[in-house]
């Protein structure tokens, strides 16, 4: 049983040094293809596609590509192609839509094979603009926050007659959430608005708040 162990054990660390091997310096990797979105079915055109570089997690030996390399905007049609030269730093690469672009989140990551002409297809949903037409007439209480699962806005005054704009998931229902902190009861009071977003690129809901004490308590 040990000797069964330990040729286990060594199996295993042979396949994490192999996969943990860099890829040497000077070599010449180029990739194109084009970005689609994957709820409205177009080409993305001006999206940020970046290329990163892996390395093994020490912490689980996963593989994590964190590391910006290079990147691009896609054209008018969403294609895009550039190349690059490894360093030797890292184990390989991969290329996707950049997490950090505020109009788009990207659904998938492709890894690439270095030293040759890599051909790919790169999914992401482009996020749509809510145009929230809020009045809030009274409130008594305190400052009010407005916000979505990517924009927080903060509102204070006794009452509000403003346009707030939030990036928003397109072809499905997104919450809105009203919250204001209420000290007489030591609790908040909050109402949340579930506004369905269809496939345009901007959609316009008007809410009026009569006052902000009818806000039930959480």
């Amino acid at each position: 049983m040990k000797v069964v162990a330990l040729s286990i054990i060594i199996l295993v660390s042979s396949i994490v040094l192999v996969t943990c091997k860099k890829v040497k310096p000077g070599i010449s990797t180029s990739v194109s293809g084009f970005a689609i979105d994957s709820a409205k079915n177009k080409r993305l055109a001006n999206a940020s596609v970046v290329i990163y570089g892996c390395r093994i997690n020490s912490m689980n030996g996963t593989r994590l590509c964190a590391d910006s390399l290079i990147g691009i905007k896609t054209d008018v049609k969403g294609d895009f192609d550039m190349s690059f030269v490894s360093d030797g730093k890292y184990i390989g690469y991969d290329v996707e839509i950049s997490y950090n672009d505020i109009n788009y989140e990207p659904k998938n990551s492709v890894k690439l094979n270095p030293g040759v002409k890599n051909s790919v297809i790169l999914s992401a949903i482009e996020l749509s603009n809510l145009k929230l037409d809020l009045k809030i007439l009274s409130n008594p209480i305190g400052e009010i926050s407005v916000r979505s699962s990517k924009t927080s806005y903060f509102l204070k005054g006794s009452s509000n007659d403003v346009v707030l704009y939030f990036k928003v998931y397109p072809n499905v229902k997104n919450d809105i959430h009203l919250t204001v902190w209420d000290p007489k009861i030591g609790r908040y009071r909050k109402i949340i608005e579930n506004i369905s977003i269809g496939l345009l690129d901007t959609t316009t809901y008007q809410k009026i708040v009569q006052t902000t004490n009818d806000f039930p308590t959480n």
